[in-house]
């Protein structure tokens, strides 16, 4: 299952599960005919199935009525990708409040409620992955970032004590902490703070979502089985 996969991050993420023989949950937040004509070419392209559930992750109830009905239908799922997310970026002394809980709603609670529910699934299947999609906004001081930066700080030591707790029941639990990438998200960043981030980063360019999507299914393989707990950078070295 993988969250926010009809654009940017999450996309990438689904074409590379399923190039990988996964089948696939995509969750997103309200009906895409574009988006679901393209999924079901790739799984034709790579013989899985790909399904849809939708839910708003500002709206704690409609997530409820949604992943209750996954697990009365009993999915085998055993690896979940907390990718969907939302970004807030205003000075500290212009931020509202309702920044603040907005970012926490959406980039933080969901993540717990969502996982809660999975982890149900996963204990039935002695095993499982999760991967949370957090940021270097989490990590590093950056102006303008106080909301988002928070709530994905938050995040990370959700994942750390995720890690901890679900160890004795086989399931693993990681996270990304990507620098900037080519979304439409920062497509929107000016020009001039561009070019800034791109002077404080070793490799001189931003990521592309195929680059983050990568770690994503490592992080899934069996190729980490004694890693969890663990904050990825995929930065470009800044």
């Amino acid at each position: 299952m993988i969250t926010g996969c009809n654009r940017g991050i999450g996309k990438a993420i689904a074409v590379a599960f399923a190039s990988e023989g996964a089948d696939i949950i995509c969750a997103i937040r309200k009906e895409n005919p574009a988006f679901q004509v393209e999924a079901d070419g790739w799984a034709k392209k790579y013989g899985v199935q790909i399904e849809y559930v939708y839910f708003d992750l500002a709206d704690e109830n409609s997530m409820k009525v949604a992943l209750n009905d996954l697990l009365r239908e009993k999915r085998s799922i055993d690896i979940l990708v907390n990718n969907a997310g939302l970004a807030r970026f205003r000075p500290f002394m212009m931020s509202r409040i309702e920044d603040f809980k907005e970012a926490m709603q959406v980039n933080f609670y969901a993540v717990v409620q969502i996982s809660q529910y999975m982890v149900k699934c996963m204990l039935k299947r002695k095993g499982g992955s999760i991967i949370n999609l957090c940021s270097i906004s989490g990590m590093d001081m950056n102006a303008g970032n106080a909301a988002y930066g928070a709530s994905k700080a938050a995040l990370a030591s959700l994942t750390r004590t995720m890690a901890l707790e679900l160890a004795k029941a086989n399931i693993r639990v990681n996270a990304i902490a990507p620098g900037f990438v080519d979304t439409e998200m920062n497509q929107r960043v000016e020009s001039g703070y561009m070019n800034t981030i791109l002077q404080q980063t070793a490799l001189g360019r931003i990521a592309q979502p195929e680059e983050i999507a990568r770690i994503a299914v490592f992080l899934a393989s069996d190729e980490t089985s004694y890693m969890t707990g663990q904050i990825i950078r995929v930065d470009g070295g800044m």
